[in-house]
Protein backbone atom coordinates (compact mmCIF):
# COMPACT_ATOMS: atom_id res chain seq x y z
CA UNK A 1 0.00 0.00 0.00
CA UNK A 2 1.87 3.50 -0.76
CA UNK A 3 1.77 6.21 0.86
CA UNK A 4 -0.74 9.73 0.38
CA UNK A 5 1.76 11.85 -1.52
CA UNK A 6 2.10 14.54 0.04
CA UNK A 7 1.85 17.97 -2.42
CA UNK A 8 4.44 20.48 -3.01
CA UNK A 9 4.81 23.47 -5.32
CA UNK A 10 7.99 23.10 -7.54
CA UNK A 11 10.01 26.00 -5.08
CA UNK A 12 9.10 24.08 -2.05
CA UNK A 13 10.29 20.65 -3.44
CA UNK A 14 13.24 22.29 -4.54
CA UNK A 15 14.04 23.87 -0.71
CA UNK A 16 13.32 20.53 0.86
CA UNK A 17 16.02 19.11 -1.35
CA UNK A 18 18.40 21.93 -0.30
CA UNK A 19 16.82 21.39 3.19
CA UNK A 20 17.99 17.68 3.36
CA UNK A 21 21.22 18.23 1.66
CA UNK A 22 22.02 21.29 4.28
CA UNK A 23 21.32 18.94 6.93
CA UNK A 24 23.84 15.91 5.46
CA UNK A 25 26.65 18.45 5.83
CA UNK A 26 25.90 19.64 8.79
CA UNK A 27 25.76 15.91 10.05
CA UNK A 28 28.59 14.90 8.89
CA UNK A 29 30.54 18.17 10.43
CA UNK A 30 29.15 17.17 13.61
CA UNK A 31 30.12 13.98 13.62
CA UNK A 32 33.84 15.00 13.07
CA UNK A 33 33.37 17.13 16.19
CA UNK A 34 31.80 13.69 18.23
CA UNK A 35 35.01 12.40 17.12
CA UNK A 36 37.17 15.04 18.74
CA UNK A 37 35.19 15.48 21.68
CA UNK A 38 35.47 11.83 22.20
CA UNK A 39 39.37 12.03 22.30
CA UNK A 40 39.30 15.08 25.14
CA UNK A 41 40.41 14.40 28.28
CA UNK A 42 38.47 13.86 31.43
CA UNK A 43 37.83 11.30 33.68
CA UNK A 44 34.88 9.72 31.80
CA UNK A 45 33.27 10.35 28.75
CA UNK A 46 29.97 11.44 30.88
CA UNK A 47 32.21 14.42 31.85
CA UNK A 48 33.21 15.65 28.91
CA UNK A 49 30.52 18.85 28.17
CA UNK A 50 31.70 19.26 24.95
CA UNK A 51 31.23 15.48 23.63
CA UNK A 52 27.70 15.17 25.12
CA UNK A 53 26.54 18.58 23.59
CA UNK A 54 28.08 17.47 20.44
CA UNK A 55 26.24 14.25 20.06
CA UNK A 56 23.29 15.36 21.16
CA UNK A 57 22.93 17.70 18.20
CA UNK A 58 24.40 14.98 16.07
CA UNK A 59 21.25 13.18 17.26
CA UNK A 60 18.59 15.87 16.82
CA UNK A 61 19.71 16.68 13.36
CA UNK A 62 19.76 12.89 12.32
CA UNK A 63 15.93 12.77 13.48
CA UNK A 64 15.66 15.93 11.29
CA UNK A 65 17.13 14.70 8.43
CA UNK A 66 14.86 11.07 8.88
CA UNK A 67 11.55 13.01 8.94
CA UNK A 68 12.95 15.27 6.45
CA UNK A 69 13.90 11.85 4.23
CA UNK A 70 10.33 10.57 5.05
CA UNK A 71 8.35 13.41 3.90
CA UNK A 72 10.91 13.86 0.37
CA UNK A 73 9.68 10.00 0.12
CA UNK A 74 6.08 11.17 -0.47
CA UNK A 75 6.65 14.03 -2.11
CA UNK A 76 4.65 14.89 -5.01
CA UNK A 77 5.34 17.95 -7.50
CA UNK A 78 2.38 19.92 -8.57
CA UNK A 79 1.65 22.46 -10.83
CA UNK A 80 -0.83 24.91 -9.86
CA UNK A 81 -4.04 24.90 -11.96
CA UNK A 82 -4.46 27.56 -14.76
CA UNK A 83 -8.30 27.88 -14.34
CA UNK A 84 -9.49 28.44 -11.06
CA UNK A 85 -12.63 26.44 -10.08
CA UNK A 86 -11.94 25.08 -7.08
CA UNK A 87 -9.50 25.83 -4.51
CA UNK A 88 -6.42 23.62 -5.06
CA UNK A 89 -3.01 23.59 -3.95
CA UNK A 90 -1.62 27.35 -5.89
CA UNK A 91 -4.70 28.86 -5.31
CA UNK A 92 -4.78 32.35 -4.13
CA UNK A 93 -8.25 32.55 -2.05
CA UNK A 94 -10.51 35.54 -0.80
CA UNK A 95 -12.82 33.87 1.55
CA UNK A 96 -15.51 35.89 4.24
CA UNK A 97 -16.47 35.21 7.61
CA UNK A 98 -20.04 35.12 6.36
CA UNK A 99 -20.78 36.22 10.10
CA UNK A 100 -18.44 38.98 10.77
CA UNK A 101 -18.55 39.73 6.93
CA UNK A 102 -14.50 40.31 7.61
CA UNK A 103 -12.63 39.08 4.03
CA UNK A 104 -8.79 37.52 4.10
CA UNK A 105 -6.56 36.51 1.29
CA UNK A 106 -5.38 32.95 1.90
CA UNK A 107 -2.45 31.58 -0.58
CA UNK A 108 -2.65 28.22 -0.36
CA UNK A 109 1.02 26.52 -0.21
CA UNK A 110 2.70 23.34 -0.38
CA UNK A 111 2.48 20.32 2.61
CA UNK A 112 5.49 21.81 3.72
CA UNK A 113 5.97 25.92 2.68
CA UNK A 114 9.36 26.28 3.22
CA UNK A 115 10.11 28.84 0.69
CA UNK A 116 7.71 31.39 1.97
CA UNK A 117 6.66 33.94 -1.06
CA UNK A 118 3.54 35.27 0.29
CA UNK A 119 2.90 36.42 3.94
CA UNK A 120 -0.54 34.65 3.40
CA UNK A 121 1.02 31.43 2.37
CA UNK A 122 -0.32 28.57 4.61
CA UNK A 123 -0.13 24.60 4.19
CA UNK A 124 -2.74 22.90 2.52
CA UNK A 125 -2.89 20.77 5.39
CA UNK A 126 -3.20 23.80 7.35
CA UNK A 127 -6.67 23.36 10.17
CA UNK A 128 -8.45 26.49 8.73
CA UNK A 129 -6.97 25.48 5.24
CA UNK A 130 -7.81 22.23 4.76
CA UNK A 131 -11.78 22.51 5.30
CA UNK A 132 -11.55 24.61 2.28
CA UNK A 133 -9.92 22.00 -0.11
CA UNK A 134 -12.26 21.46 -3.42
CA UNK A 135 -14.71 24.24 -2.46
CA UNK A 136 -15.91 26.64 -5.58
CA UNK A 137 -17.00 30.24 -5.70
CA UNK A 138 -20.01 30.87 -3.34
CA UNK A 139 -19.16 28.09 -1.59
CA UNK A 140 -19.43 28.07 2.36
CA UNK A 141 -17.57 25.33 4.97
CA UNK A 142 -17.92 25.31 8.31
CA UNK A 143 -14.26 25.53 9.66
CA UNK A 144 -13.05 25.36 13.51
CA UNK A 145 -10.92 28.51 13.99
CA UNK A 146 -9.55 29.07 17.82
CA UNK A 147 -12.02 26.52 18.97
CA UNK A 148 -14.85 28.59 17.25
CA UNK A 149 -16.86 26.75 14.20
CA UNK A 150 -17.00 29.53 11.58
CA UNK A 151 -18.73 29.49 8.61
CA UNK A 152 -16.14 30.82 5.80
CA UNK A 153 -17.61 31.62 2.10
CA UNK A 154 -15.20 31.20 -0.53
CA UNK A 155 -15.85 34.95 -2.19
CA UNK A 156 -12.38 34.43 -5.59
CA UNK A 157 -10.11 32.33 -6.40
CA UNK A 158 -7.45 32.93 -8.70
CA UNK A 159 -4.22 31.31 -9.18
Amino acid sequence: MKDTPLLFLRKDYLALEKNIDALKNNLKTVGFEVGEMSHQSSETWHDNYGFEEADRERKRLAGTLEELKKVYAQAEIVEPSVHAEHVSLGSKVTIQNVDTHEEKVVFVGSYMVLKKTDPNEFSYAAPFVAPLMGASVGEVREIKIGGVLSRIKVVDIRE
